[in-house]
């Protein structure tokens, strides 16, 4: 059926309609693997907004249409700037425009700190948790004198924190160390909290932070499937497949414990093909096995160059896109799977299957295209332990000439 984005721009909960928005465009996520999400960005242009309907720090919030017609957020950020001019002028009528620049609730985080007390030793996610509790969240001491319980009926403590920490994965899988009290930038540090678990510090679409622990990925993708995208809704323009040595990683080199130690694994094969191409990664990691398999992963997943697709550009307003995808792409978030079963041979080797790693909207008043970029499923799967193979598993239906390290990602 025929579709229009009918993009809804809430200012502070008051509402501009495709009518008077000149044009969107918004970034979230990350560009690849090698650093956590950025805070999200968005840039709108609304003719003739009055200059007290927006102010600095006001909320933003973006919708457009799914398939059903139902408005579905797809931004929530608060401004940072704000630009009138003048769009353009004949006799006594004048037309401006203002744009306006926001940010997403990452960049908050990065104005906080975080450790200023110290965190006993603890799993990841109650790390990241205490992280963010801590940077947005009220303290007993933080409520005013004058407040009685009375003034509630349903809320618990927890709803008075300040922030929402339902996309916060807990506890978590590794071992953090014990710290003590040491300020210091509250983004940088969860950046680091999330290296060390092996997961993805992220941003929603609500405007909340979220944290996806190691096992996140996997088990959504065992409960969802992947979302298929066809190379019928691939726009030209916005696809490119890249092999580059700059991916490599032969000598990783791991930094854990407190006395800080390290560790290191390197592939002398890479090495000698490629040159010793060098990664130093900090974490928060207690012990040295999971140090250990952090460098060992590093090296297994990086030392030959594998091709990256760069961006897929989708044409969201194709008339043959059914309801399914349609609703799948508006409602993207960090970490969906998705595959590309029917991709050309000549432009990527094999079906893609992977993770949304971040995306790009560009709205005007008629039509949005999205821009994704994608991340290859076996950078985010788990090693796999002897014992955590399907037990019923039978040798009959492996690859007979498979080897066991190769095997770490999976063996189905």
């Amino acid at each position: 059926m025929p579709w229009s984005p009918n993009a809804v721009v809430e200012i502070d909960e008051i509402a501009f309609t495709s009518s008077t928005i000149e044009g969107i465009t918004i970034s979230m996520g990350r560009i690849d693997l090698d650093q956590q999400s950025q805070a999200g960005y968005a840039r709108i242009a609304i003719k003739d907004l009055a200059a007290s309907a927006v102010k600095i720090n006001s909320e933003i919030v973006v919708k457009i249409d799914n398939y059903s017609n139902v408005p579905t957020i797809i931004y929530t950020g608060f401004v940072t700037d704000i630009l009138t001019s003048v769009l353009n002028a004949g006799g006594s009528n004048v037309t401006f425009v203002t744009d306006i620049i926001a940010t997403g609730a990452l960049s908050k985080l990065a104005v906080k700190e975080a450790n200023t007390s110290g965190y006993p030793e603890q799993l990841d996610g109650d790390r990241m948790l205490e992280v963010i509790t801590g940077a947005f969240g009220l303290a007993w001491e933080d409520l005013p004198t004058t407040q009685i319980w009375s003034d509630y009926t349903t809320e618990t403590w927890n709803d008075l924190l300040g922030v929402d920490v339902s996309y916060i994965d807990t506890p978590g899988t590794y071992t953090l160390f014990a710290t003590t009290a040491e300020p210091e930038n509250a983004y940088s540090y969860a950046e680091t909290v999330a290296t060390s678990g092996f997961g993805q510090l992220f941003e929603t679409v609500d405007g909340n932070i979220g944290y996806a622990d190691q096992d996140h990925r996997a088990d959504y993708l065992s409960a969802n499937g992947f979302l298929d995208i066809s190379k019928n809704f691939i726009l030209s323009d916005g696809i490119g497949v890249s092999t580059s040595r700059n991916n490599i990683v032969n000598d990783a080199i791991v930094t854990y414990g407190d006395p800080e130690s390290s560790v290191q694994t390197i592939d002398p094969d890479s090495i000698e093909l490629y040159g010793r191409i060098a990664a130093n990664t900090t974490t928060f990691l207690k012990n040295q096995t999971d140090a250990e398999t952090f460098a060992d992963r590093q090296i297994l997943l990086n030392s030959s160059p594998e091709p990256v697709i760069e961006g897929i550009g989708i044409q969201i307003d194709a008339p043959t896109m059914n309801s399914t995808l349609l609703n799948g792409l508006v409602g993207i978030f960090f970490g969906l799977p998705i595959s590309i079963t029917n991709f050309p041979s000549g432009l990527y080797p094999n079906q893609f299957f992977g993770y949304v790693e971040g995306w790009t909207w560009t709205i005007n008043r008629f039509e949005a295209r999205l821009d994704i970029n994608v991340s290859d499923v076996k950078f985010s799967a788990i090693p796999v332990a002897w014992q955590d193979v399907y037990a019923g598993e039978t040798w009959a239906t492996i690859d007979p000439s498979l080897q066991w390290l190769n095997a770490l990602l999976g063996v189905n």
